[in-house]
């Protein structure tokens, strides 16, 4: 079973992979057909992906790599955030006591 984490500006899903335990973790970047074109949509996946390469060390460091899919999904106030923001809200996420991966189990 996952997790699901709201966020102001993204929302993170967590599974863990009882069934097929790859030693790699999984990302997708989703924007839905709601927030705009095409061009709207990739700016979007654009900035979460940004915001998790430099999240990744923070993400590596409380436990959540270990054969994990992992979902970032944008929302209305993904593109006016930016980066900095949505990295600092992941890091905020992965340092807390509410996320804990062995409550994905």
């Amino acid at each position: 079973m996952g997790r699901r984490y709201r966020r102001p500006s993204v929302t993170v899903f967590v599974l863990h992979r009882d069934i097929d335990p790859l030693p790699a973790t999984r990302i997708a970047y989703i924007a839905a057909k709601r927030l705009g074109n095409a061009v709207v949509r990739n700016r979007n996946k654009r900035i979460l992906r940004v915001a998790w390469q430099q999240c990744y060390p923070q993400a590596e460091k409380a436990g959540v790599l270990s054969g994990n899919d992992i979902l970032l999904v944008a929302n209305r106030q993904t593109a006016s955030a930016g980066a900095q923001v949505i990295n600092s809200e992941l890091e905020a996420l992965f340092g807390s006591r509410k996320f804990a991966t062995r409550d994905l189990v």
